[in-house]
């Protein structure tokens, strides 16, 4: 898998799996996790690597975490996130606090990075099929 999240809004009543990966590459950019009460936003699992950048995490447990299993433990490269009363706390004694400064795969598309503090006003006000300036 090789997928990318990119403008996304992660609101209340998502506890957890924004995404949850194994055995893939992800890229996050420019998302918005306004989660209270949610377990976990991203985790890296089994065989996977994940580069999470310029997101706004907002309320939020364990922003981007590692899940220990069998295998190749997952990779995290987390970059100019900005983090806005955020904790972290393990339920799961697999679950493991990452720095995020694992050295992970570069896209291999070109892509601009807006700056995390205007993510959410972009994300809330412009989100849906067609709108926003993210749009075609």
């Amino acid at each position: 898998l090789h997928v990318t999240f990119r403008n996304n809004w992660w609101g209340p009543l998502c506890h957890e799996r924004m995404p949850r990966v194994r055995f893939g590459r992800v890229h996050s950019y420019n998302n918005f996790f306004n989660s209270p009460g949610n377990n976990y936003c991203i985790r890296a699992a089994r065989d996977s690597e994940l580069r999470v950048e310029n997101n706004y995490f907002l309320n939020v447990q364990n922003p981007w975490e590692l899940y220990i299993t069998t295998g190749t433990t997952g990779k995290v490269h987390a970059a100019n996130n900005t983090l806005v009363g955020t904790s972290y706390a393990f339920g799961d004694p697999k679950s493991l606090f990452s720095a995020g400064t694992d050295t992970v795969f570069v896209p291999s598309y070109s892509y601009t990075l807006d700056a995390p503090a205007v993510v959410p006003n972009l994300v809330t006000n412009y989100a849906g099929a067609g709108k926003g300036p993210f749009a075609p």
